[in-house]
Parts: structure tokens; C-alpha cells; sequence
């Protein structure tokens, strides 16, 4: 083929710059779309996409609704739940709070993901069918990753970023039942914290944890809190169910949040102020062996250390004695195994410490 005259041999610099112009474009990164102006007032519901193979359409997309509420100035708020398939407190919050709020009534921008792991929360799985995907171990993402990759890309690089405030709401999920919480990280920054400190008085839960989290990889509370971003998380009973006291629990929660950054109007409404209490190294307890669990304690239960909490009976082994399972420290138990069976190595309690409210002396 004759090259044109005067055409001359393409810079590749310009090329490749003009592609990292091209992809870091809102919404049309690796083929992700997204159907609402992240950006515009007023309330828009849409969804993004990023191309996901499913075994019945080789073109496929995973979409992922997603509303925008904004109006006038303010703070930027994203609310997630779904983050697991199996914990349905948020999902449902969320979906409420899209239909009961009124659009007129902010000051500032939320954006709400109520299935950040949309996937999953179909099939009520705490991973992604299409691709096994943990969404809160894949942060910040990749855009030329699976597709729970492409969609934690889009949630960290599209909301994240644009976003002041990220409360992220967890249950326990099949495995596992909490007493429910509000909760965040031990943070160095004095900024930062100070920040937070409030979100976690009017949240409306009977604790407040503030966590030395001990497998923080890929979660999104790293992504967030480096970004020097206030981050918030619940655990909010689970076992794979719920109940109207959970769910009414967590959509007051949303709801004293917003009132708390001042995207909605008024006061918080709680009971009262939270009990703090901290995770400390020996609060969590594994389990030494297979068999049927027998627990001796729910969430919720104050106790004190050497306490016997639950029971590990072997399934075929009538001659032999239950494991026993003592706690190692003081506190109020936060969360507890939930299946009748257990593997090695699976949690099986966790017992908090009492503490101070956090940060109190900045």
C-alpha cells in the first residue's frame, strides 16, 4: 500500500499518550459504559458495564445499577453493599433509600452501588459466579483484569476518587453472625481521623469498632483510607438471612450518615451513644479441628477470659470428647461461627476489648 503524500510515520509517544487520555475517560476504559452523568443534578438510575463471558452470550455484560442523587453543594457520598453476595442488609437499605429520598432534599452527591459484587448477590453467593471473584481483596482493581477486576476499577477509579465519605456495608454472610457495628481502622492521621471519629457516635448500632486490620489487602477500607477519605464499615448479623430490626438498623444508619455529612437535613437519630470497643490480637479464635459445632454464646454477650464459648464434637468419633473453646480476654463478643459445621482453621469467635472513644485526645 503507497503511503499517502506528505503522511509521515506515526509518533508513537503521542499514540500511546492519547490512548491513556482515551482510557481514563469516565466510563470507557476497556470497554466498561456507564449510563449515568456521574458528574449532573438531579437523580439518574442507569448502570455500568464491563464486558463479563457468560456461557449463554460469548458478547456478554455484567451490569451494575447504580443511581446518582445530587443537588446544590456539599459533600460526595458512596454508599455500597453487596460487596458479598451473601450479606443483604445493604442491598435492600440501599434500595429503599433510592425510593424514599427525596431528590430536592440534598446538598451534595450520593452515588449508591447496592450489589458492588452484582454476581454474586444474584445467586446469593459470596463470590462472583463468572469469574470467583472477591471484589474487597481486588482493590484498587485492573482495568484489563476479570470482570470483577474491571468493575472494582470502575468503583475505585469513578466513585472512590470523586467521593469525600465511602460507607461500605458488610454482614456476616453464610459463615458467620455479628452483633451489629459500625466500624473503622486505626488511623495515624490526625486529620483523617478526627474526621471519622463522628460517623461512628450517630451510626445508630450498640458498638463501635475501630480495627487493627489484619489482612487489609486488596480490601476497599485500604483503598479508601490511602487516599486520606473517610471510610466506614458495618457487620450487620448475617448467616446468610436478616430480619426487619437488621434492616431497619442499617437503613437508619445510612440515613444518620448522610444527616451527619450534612447531605440531608437534620439531626441524627440514635439511642445512644455507641460502646467502643477495639480488635485486639487475641481477640479472634480459630478452630483446631473438623466436627459439629455447638456454640455456648451469641453476639452481643458480655464475658470474661478462660470463658468455654462453644463446643467442636467429632462427627464419627462417639468415644471421644468435644473440643472445647475458651476465650483468651475480657470483652463482649462480636462475632460468632454460624454453620452446625466447621472446618480447621475456620473463625470461631471473636471477643472485643472495651476502649475509650477513639481518638478522643486529638
Amino acid at each position: 500500500m503507497t503511503k499517502p503524500e506528505g503522511s509521515s510515520v506515526p509518533n508513537n509517544h503521542a499514540t500511546a499518550a492519547a490512548l491513556d487520555a482515551a482510557l481514563s475517560a469516565p466510563g470507557d476504559r476497556e470497554g466498561v459504559r456507564c449510563t449515568v452523568d456521574l458528574d449532573a443534578d438531579g437523580r439518574s438510575v442507569g448502570h455500568f458495564s464491563v464486558p463479563g463471558l457468560r456461557y449463554k452470550s460469548s458478547w456478554g455484560n455484567l451490569l451494575t445499577p447504580i443511581p446518582v442523587i445530587a443537588q446544590d453543594d456539599g459533600p460526595t457520598v458512596l454508599l455500597t453493599g453487596g460487596n458479598h453476595g451473601d450479606e443483604f442488609e445493604g442491598p435492600i437499605a440501599l434500595r429503599r433509600l433510592i425510593h424514599e429520598l427525596d431528590p430536592d432534599s440534598v446538598s451534595g452527591r450520593i452515588m449508591i452501588v447496592p450489589g458492588l459484587n452484582q454476581a454474586a448477590l444474584r445467586v446469593g453467593r459470596r463470590l462472583s459466579p463468572i469469574d470467583n471473584g472477591n471484589s474487597n481483596r481486588l482493590f484498587p482493581g485492573h482495568p484489563e483484569g476479570s470482570p470483577t477486576e474491571r468493575v472494582v476499577d470502575f468503583v475505585y477509579r469513578e466513585l472512590v476518587k470523586r467521593a469525600d465519605i465511602v460507607l461500605d456495608i458488610h454482614s456476616g454472610g453464610q459463615s458467620m453472625v455479628f452483633e451489629p457495628m459500625i466500624a473503622t481502622h486505626q488511623l495515624d492521621d490526625p486529620a483523617q481521623a478526627a474526621a471519622t471519629a463522628p460517623f461512628l457516635k450517630v451510626f445508630g448500632t450498640r458498638y463501635a469498632v475501630v480495627v487493627d486490620e489484619p489482612d487489609a489487602v486488596g480490601t476497599m477500607d485500604r483503598a479508601v483510607e490511602s487516599l486520606g477519605k473517610i471510610f466506614l464499615t458495618t457487620e450487620i448479623w448475617g448467616g446468610r438471612s436478616l430480619s426487619a430490626r437488621t434492616v431497619d438498623l442499617t437503613y437508619r444508619g445510612v440515613c444518620n450518615t448522610l444527616r451527619q455529612a450534612g447531605v440531608v437535613p437534620g439531626e441524627p437519630e440514635f439511642d445512644a451513644p455507641p460502646t467502643y470497643v477495639r480488635m485486639v490480637d487475641s481477640s479472634s479464635i480459630v478452630a483446631p479441628c473438623n466436627g459439629l459445632f455447638e456454640p455456648l454464646v451469641d453476639p452481643g454477650v458480655e464475658l470474661g477470659a478462660n470463658r468455654v464459648v462453644a463446643r467442636i464434637h467429632p462427627i464419627d468419633d462417639l468415644a471421644s470428647p468435644p473440643v472445647e473453646i475458651r476465650t483468651e480476654i475480657d470483652g463482649v463478643v462480636l462475632m460468632r461461627h454460624n454453620p452446625g459445621l466447621i472446618e480447621a482453621g475456620d473463625p470461631v469467635i471473636a471477643v472485643a476489648v472495651h476502649a475509650s472513644a477513639p481518638w478522643e485526645s486529638e
